[in-house]
Order: C-alpha cells, then structure tokens, then sequence
C-alpha cells in the first residue's frame, strides 16, 4: 500500500513538472485565458454570421503592415466584424484561431467609438502570427483612424 502510495506521489510530481516547463514557452494570450478561464472576444451580436458575410458587395479596402480591413455599409443597427484567416497565413487551425481571436480583442474597445452602421472584415497578413496584441491594437486603432471610423 505504502509504495503504490509513494509511486502515485512521484507520478504527480513528474507531471506538475512538466506541466510548469510547459507554461514557460507558453504565449501571453493563454496566459490570460487560464487566469480569465476564457479569451475575451468579441460580443456574438458584433460578429458576423455567415449567411450575411459580405462576399457580393463592393467594400473600401484600407491596409496595413499586418492585416488589410474591408468596410462595408449596412442598415443594421450593430457594428459587426469578421476576420478571415487564409492557410497561406497560417498553416495549422490552431495559429489561425490564435489569430482570430487576437483580433477579436484587440478590436473590441473600438467598437463603441465608431458611430456608423457599417460591417468590417479584417484579413490577416502571417506577420501577425508572432506579434504581439497590444501592437495589433496599436495598428487596428491607426487603421480604423485611417477610415475615418474613429475620430
């Protein structure tokens, strides 16, 4: 009893080891989820759905270093966003998720600042894979002043 006790001991051990080694190579946005237990995203009312994806309408199209941004009109009353990911940006569907949801949080605080029912479709350059967000957050802001969204 005593040793199967001291084996299940070690076996715990071990794997808390392992465990912390792991968390030290780990990207600052998991960081955040494991202490909000959650990303924070994007409202589902500000996304958009798939059957009302603009992919017919003529849009303005600004760019950036990292991403270029679509801006369309609507009637709707919310403002709605959308990223697209291509696999030429990032390979696997975990980074293109990673990406996404970068986005979705850097895009958030200026959803409430801009005025206009419009909807915005942010397309990803693969530079975006290994920069950080507050400097995602710093171009989106200098991209959404550049359409004249924010004053």
């Amino acid at each position: 009893m005593d040793s199967l006790f001291a084996q299940n001991q070690k076996m715990v051990a071990i794997s808390w080891r392992a465990a912390a080694r792991k968390a030290e190579n780990v990207s600052p946005l998991f960081k955040l989820k494991d202490f909000l237990g959650y990303f924070p995203m994007l409202p589902k009312k500000n996304r958009i759905l798939r059957a009302k994806f603009p992919n017919k309408q003529k849009g303005i199209r600004f760019f950036s270093p990292l991403f270029s941004l679509s801006v369309y009109k609507t009637e709707a009353v919310n403002i709605t966003v959308s990223v697209v990911v291509s696999k030429k940006t990032a390979k696997s569907a975990v980074e293109r998720n990673l990406i996404r949801r970068r986005i979705y949080t850097a895009v958030t605080p200026f959803i409430k600042g801009i005025s206009s029912s419009i909807q915005m479709v942010f397309y990803p350059k693969y530079e975006v894979a290994t920069t950080k967000t507050p400097v995602i957050k710093a171009e989106i802001e200098k991209i959404l002043r550049h359409a004249k969204l924010l004053p």
